[in-house]
């Protein structure tokens, strides 16, 4: 069975509001969970995305990392949906965000947090996106 990328959108909302307590003696390290939640966030909605691709293209086009041909593909087809390249931005600024978060060991602790939050919104906007599209194709 094919595992839904969707799931973990709850797991980057549950650590989002859960987690970063302040307060909490039982917090776990607050700036690995915002680099967390970053990192699930950008995969769930670039795995929605990339999953889209394939089904609706049949392959994505490889000039560069795929990640980028991802984006450039979302971009390149604007003229098919005026969706797409509002997808291809959010997902372009929530990658970098990810990179920051995965390669970086330094990571401004206010900007992580406005980060984690930002890219978590971006992801579920860019898989309600994805959803709409696909219903209104299917109907």
């Amino acid at each position: 069975m094919n595992f839904d990328w969707n799931n973990l959108i709850p797991l980057a909302a549950y650590l989002t509001n859960n987690c970063i307590d302040l307060n909490s003696d039982e917090c776990i390290d607050q700036e690995a969970t915002f680099r967390t939640i970053i990192n699930r966030s950008y995969y769930a909605a670039y795995n929605v995305a990339k999953q889209y691709v394939i089904n609706e293209f049949t392959t994505i086009s490889r000039k560069g990392g795929e990640h980028e041909s991802l984006i450039n593909m979302f971009k390149a087809f604007r003229e098919e949906n005026n969706e797409y390249p509002v997808i291809a931005s959010k997902l372009d600024k929530i990658k970098s965000h990810r990179i920051s978060a995965d390669y970086h060991p330094i990571f401004n602790n206010s900007a992580i947090d406005t980060a984690a939050r930002m890219s978590l919104k971006l992801s579920k906007e860019i898989i309600q996106s994805i959803n709409e599209i696909e219903n209104q194709s299917a109907s």
